[in-house]
């Protein structure tokens, strides 16, 4: 067990894990404290708002895809240091016990590159379900339940998935302290469909959490 954990092809996994400890006990005291030591980690995230005019909209395109991928992930609905130590324990994890069990079927232990490749890859969808998780049991600030209520007139755009009066999809926009919000919407006229990329204005609510868009018509409203 012990030889296992210690193999030069773990050094990653046994990294990851020696920083999850760390930052978990620290981020501990820091709570039972009152303090917020990792707080400057939220402004890690990109707020993937790129202003290159170009012909070839590479701001576009590169911007789509970071929404895409941090909306995937769920990223930034929780305070991300409890993001990045849900990542190092699940990514020591699923790597240190891989490497066990291809040991044990008598395959070998891979080398530490593949290895930890395959355990990013694996870790992804396990850090999406962990991320839904703790948006539901961390407790919210008032603030953020207030500020819901000003994303109506404002410019969203759609990241995932398509858009009509039945059906739902997430969109990003911009909030009134410039954060980065991810929102559930659906077309307020019925006929109407938005797609990934298109720009909508937000214009009313539909139950706690689904907000109505309509076509931006306005071509100086930006986001």
């Amino acid at each position: 067990m012990i030889e296992n954990l210690l193999a030069p092809e773990n050094f990653l996994f046994l990294i990851s894990l020696g920083m999850f400890l760390l930052i978990f006990l620290v981020q501990l005291v820091s709570l039972v404290c009152g303090m917020e030591l990792f707080g400057f980690m939220d402004s890690l995230l990109p707020d993937v708002s790129f202003d290159i005019d170009s012909d070839l909209n590479i701001g576009d395109s590169t911007a789509g895809f970071l929404d895409s991928v941090m909306s995937m992930l769920k990223l930034g609905r929780v305070p991300f240091v409890f993001t990045f130590i849900l990542f190092l324990f699940l990514f020591s994890l699923i790597g240190l016990y891989g490497q066990m069990a291809l040991v044990e079927s008598g395959v070998g232990r891979l080398h530490w590159f593949v290895a930890s490749g395959t355990s990013f890859v694996i870790t992804l969808p396990f850090l999406r379900f962990g991320n839904s998780v703790l948006e539901k049991v961390l407790p919210k600030d008032e603030t953020a339940a207030v500020s819901s209520e000003t994303f109506i007139g404002r410019m969203a755009t759609i990241v995932i998935g398509v858009v009509t009066s039945e059906r739902s999809a997430e969109a990003k926009l911009v909030g009134p302290e410039g954060k980065t919000h991810y929102i559930q919407v659906v077309a307020d006229n019925e006929g109407k469909t938005f797609k990934q990329g298109d720009s909508v204005l937000v214009v009313g609510r539909r139950g706690d959490s689904l907000f109505t868009v309509i076509e931006n018509k306005n071509p100086l409203l930006e986001e």
